[in-house]
């Protein structure tokens, strides 16, 4: 099967995304995605932290804003343009792979993803990247889409006690389970947050780009 193109799919949808986020509809990232991640969100005053798939830098920005030295990446030109236009203190901004990230390991006390990794196209890949750049004893935390989110067609229907809920069908469509990414995956409401902390220390090596980060 041929690797979804997740950056020309991003870059087409970035100037839209960014526009509409930025105008004060993203209301599920406003009200419930991003107050849940921050409310879990251990101290980060001080910490170098690594922001995956930072989109248009929203929660960058924030995550700056709580005192922590930010690099951001993501796969999508568009978006590191936009983040980049807004300048803010603390934060660099890069465009790279989460697949293959350019920093030495061991770099990074944080790691989070605010709605981002269930857009990479090879999360498993991704995540041992995380844990290579992560240094012993740090943690990542990242959200994504609640699975039943991602059910192949739904509907709604109607509990015993009257309470509306969302019922997969039965559909074993490939293409239905697998949606391509785009603006809407990063709004809806329904969102599963996570923390881990590293536990097994990291050898330090040379970054694959030469760059350490600050």
């Amino acid at each position: 099967m041929e690797a979804p193109d997740i950056r020309g799919q991003w870059n087409a949808n970035a100037a839209a995304w960014t526009e509409m986020s930025r105008a004060g509809f993203d209301r599920y990232r406003d009200l419930v995605n991003t107050p849940g991640f921050f409310a879990l969100l251990p101290a980060v005053d001080g910490l170098t932290c690594l922001d995956l798939g930072c989109g248009e830098g929203h929660n960058t920005r924030l995550l700056a804003g709580r005192g922590a030295r930010v690099i951001a990446v993501d796969i999508a030109e568009s978006f590191i343009a936009a983040a980049a236009g807004i300048p803010h203190q603390g934060i660099r901004y890069l465009v790279g792979d989460g697949a293959l990230l350019p920093f030495r390991a061991a770099s990074f006390d944080a790691v989070t993803a605010f709605m981002s990794l269930m857009d990479v196209a090879d999360p498993e890949r991704t995540l041992r990247e995380v844990a290579r750049v992560l240094r012993p004893g740090g943690f990542v935390q990242f959200s994504v889409l609640h699975p039943i989110m991602s059910a192949p067609v739904g509907h709604w229907s109607r509990t015993r006690p009257g309470r509306a809920r969302r019922a997969p069908s039965a559909s074993t469509s490939t293409r239905a389970r697998s949606p391509r990414p785009g603006p809407s995956a990063r709004r809806r409401p329904s969102s599963v947050t996570g923390t881990s902390r590293s536990r097994s220390p990291t050898r330090a090596g040379p970054s694959p780009g030469g760059w350490t980060p600050c």
